[in-house]
């Protein structure tokens, strides 16, 4: 289950937010894909195997170095602004430390999620990282009952590599039945080693999930896991997304939300409309585009390498989906439809 895809990173943007909001507006006015934010899956292989998760199942289809340092040169010619790499476990990758050195060259904001793997015998080469994503499912026990034997312990080493070169860290927690109580433990934790934390449930939507029905929270139980996630942000908690985000899965958590493509979901309840290939969109490890990164199995998507970048990217569409559960999503969404509680979040994470 990946997450920690945030639009801005926690201390900081590189670019001018006059830019960002001209190009969210001209997307809107012209109905043309002006993507801001790139999801970049450069591996599908992992080195865990988490309860939830089985994206380590797809085939090893992967572009070699040269072509993903042209793609990034691509989308810093296109205008993007953000550039997320991710798996399967990019650290996996032995020229992941030269795709973000290209990334930064060419002025993209980059952050890396990753389950901790390698991190620290190679911070060195993530240095350039704006921000690092890890994720944190509970304390030790927890984390490593949905996670894997060892991977809280390979989590933490690479956090204190992280601090260690001042790289900023945004941890998430994926909840479940198992670990929906221990979003104080997290929380405490988060406080005393000084990184961001945010909270979403498994998901059924996400790329090759597995046994999310099995482990989805209760209604009552993910309700006072949103309650007190609420309580600590407005005390001060290093919680990043905004409260719209929580309240709006508070309202819709085992209703129906996220039901699926073209099934009526919380979002069109809610009339939240999803800006997917519009203003971000995601690659997979071979160069196929998709409008998002749960939609990995669209017939005949366009390709970048194939095509060229802006000629993938413009030949996209928009999912017609239910919605997901995924925070950051969320969140983009939300201030991409120019709500003001999460564009004033963000200039708050901003200033």
């Amino acid at each position: 289950m990946r997450s920690g895809r945030a639009l801005f990173r926690p201390s900081g943007y590189d670019h001018s937010m006059v830019s960002t909001a001209l190009r969210i507006l001209g997307a809107r006015a012209l109905g043309r894909n002006l993507p801001l934010m790139v999801l970049f899956f450069v591996t599908y292989r992992c080195s865990r195997r988490c309860a939830y998760c089985a994206v380590w199942r797809r085939p090893a289809v992967e572009m070699p170095t040269g072509t993903i340092l042209d793609l990034v040169d691509q989308m810093a010619a296109m205008g993007i602004q953000r550039l997320s790499l991710l798996g399967g476990e990019p650290m996996v990758r032995d020229d992941i430390g030269d795709i973000v050195s290209r990334a930064k060259r060419r002025g993209l904001t980059v952050n890396l999620l990753s389950n901790g793997h390698r991190v620290a015998e190679r911070i060195d080469t993530l240095a350039g990282l704006d921000f690092l994503s890890l994720s944190i499912d509970g304390p030790p026990q927890l984390h490593d009952a949905q996670r894997g034997r060892g991977s809280f312990a390979e989590t933490m080493a690479a956090l204190e590599a992280a601090r260690s070169r001042k790289v900023p860290v945004w941890a998430t927690m994926v909840l479940t039945n198992h670990n929906v109580g221990a979003v104080p433990e997290v929380i405490a934790l988060a406080r005393q080693a000084g990184f961001q934390v945010t909270f979403q449930p498994v998901m059924p939507q996400a790329l090759d999930a597995r046994n999310a029905v099995e482990l989805a929270p209760s209604r009552p139980a993910f309700v006072a896991a949103m309650d007190q996630i609420l309580r600590e942000k407005q005390s001060g908690a290093p919680i990043p997304m905004s409260s719209d985000v929580f309240r709006f899965m508070k309202r819709h958590w085992g209703l129906d939300a996220g039901a699926g493509p073209s099934r009526p979901g919380a979002w069109h309840a809610d009339a939240l409309r999803c800006h997917a290939a519009r203003l971000f969109f995601s690659v997979a490890p071979n160069g196929d585009c998709h409008p998002c990164d749960f939609l990995h199995d669209i017939p005949d998507p366009p390709n970048a390498v194939a095509e060229g970048l802006a000629a993938a990217v413009a030949r996209m569409r928009a999912p017609d989906c239910g919605g997901c559960w995924c925070d950051s999503t969320i969140e983009a969404n939300q201030i991409f439809s120019l709500r003001p509680g999460p564009i004033l979040n963000m200039l708050r994470l901003l200033w």
